[in-house]
């Protein structure tokens, strides 16, 4: 048995046999152009994906050159802190000392004798520094 869709009678169609049949070659010609345009947005779906996978390479990419520049300025600001150290170190090794002064005076210091007693009483002589 047919589907009702697809039986015709001629009472509802007059001329059902010929409209069939003339109506057959439209519905190909309008299937192969519905065909087309789904193989073409297929085609392009395709291409749209590529590209998507091509970004998300390039992104990838970018990520991992973004942390190799990090990883250098990182390394720059150490190198950069070390060498402003060295300079602050080179620069107090160059400048005079200002908090300490030398005594480079030749004076010879004062030589004062002591005496201390001894057990026995006996007055002992005792040489000392005194720095004046």
């Amino acid at each position: 048995m047919m589907a009702p869709s697809r039986m015709t009678t001629s009472s509802t169609h007059p001329d059902a046999e010929g409209s069939s049949q003339d109506a057959r070659p439209g519905l190909e010609q309008k299937l192969d152009q519905m065909f087309a345009a789904l193989a073409e947005a297929n085609r392009k779906a395709e291409m749209a994906h590529e590209a998507v996978l091509g970004l998300k390479d390039e992104v990838a990419e970018v990520r991992r050159d973004n942390a190799r520049l990090e990883g250098l300025l990182a390394s720059e600001a150490r190198n950069g802190r070390r060498e402003d150290f060295d300079k602050k170190v080179q620069q107090e090794s160059r400048d005079p000392l200002p908090k300490y002064e030398l005594n480079t005076s030749t004076e010879v210091p004062e030589v004062h004798l002591h005496e201390a007693p001894t057990r026995g009483g006996a007055l002992i002589e005792h040489n000392s520094l005194a720095v004046c």
